[in-house]
């Protein structure tokens, strides 16, 4: 599944609109300023956490202590990002074909996400776009643990009983679905190409960037001598 949103901060601005129109009672440097402070409340705690993954409601405990809101209010906030986010998400065709496929096959099928978002959240998610059928979802929000670093691959692993080699990933991000689970042993199978070749793109247009800055200063160091 996907979002219609170009980028998923992008929905919080959806939020601040919606707030605006429903006259949520808030505070309203909150109100007006909403899209930006939910943003960056989610990166302070992104930034000075020690656990690998945050849960939803602390980014709404952030929230509600520096606003001074009440229960209410934070459990109107939550239910409004839940709902915004569920309205915004659509299915991917081909992908919901391909389950269609491996369920046939009788494939062990799970679901691994790197996502803040609680676990029955993310089903009914699944149910919306018709990709869910009763299997396991590991995600970070649950396990603490994230595929960036390796570590929900490694748990998944563990709790499912297999080896790396049995296991094959299917998704869309270079990093976490290709380049992260293919260095445990796992197979890949990248959904997409357009990361892949960004990815690419940034790394060597760094390195060429590196050489030429590298180069120039030795010539500028031998000139001096």
């Amino acid at each position: 599944m996907t979002r219609i949103v170009a980028r998923p901060k992008d929905l919080f601005q959806v939020m601040q609109a919606n707030i605006l129109k429903s006259g949520f009672n808030l505070p309203q440097s909150l109100i007006l300023n909403f899209a930006k402070i939910r943003a960056d409340s989610e990166s302070y705690l992104r930034r000075r956490g020690r656990k690998e993954e945050i849960k939803f409601e602390e980014i709404y405990e952030l929230i509600g202590k520096v606003y001074k809101l009440d229960r209410k209010q934070l459990q109107d906030l939550m239910a409004l990002e839940i709902q915004t986010e569920y309205d915004s998400i659509y299915p991917v065709s081909r992908t919901i074909s391909f389950l269609e496929k491996l369920r046939m096959e009788e494939e062990r099928i799970v679901f691994i996400s790197d996502i803040y978002l609680p676990l029955e959240t993310i089903k009914n998610f699944l149910i919306k776009v018709n990709a869910y059928n009763g299997e396991k979802i590991y995600l970070s929000s649950e396990t603490g643990k994230t595929k960036f670093s390796g570590n929900l691959f490694k748990y998944v692993i563990e709790s499912e009983g297999c080896k790396p080699s049995e296991m094959t990933h299917f998704g869309d991000n270079l990093i976490d679905d290709v380049i992260v689970p293919s260095r445990l042993g796992i197979k890949v199978f990248p959904l997409s190409r357009l990361d892949y070749w960004k990815f690419l793109l940034k790394y060597y247009l760094k390195r060429i960037k590196s050489f030429i800055f590298s180069y120039i200063y030795n010539i500028y160091k031998l000139k001096a001598c």
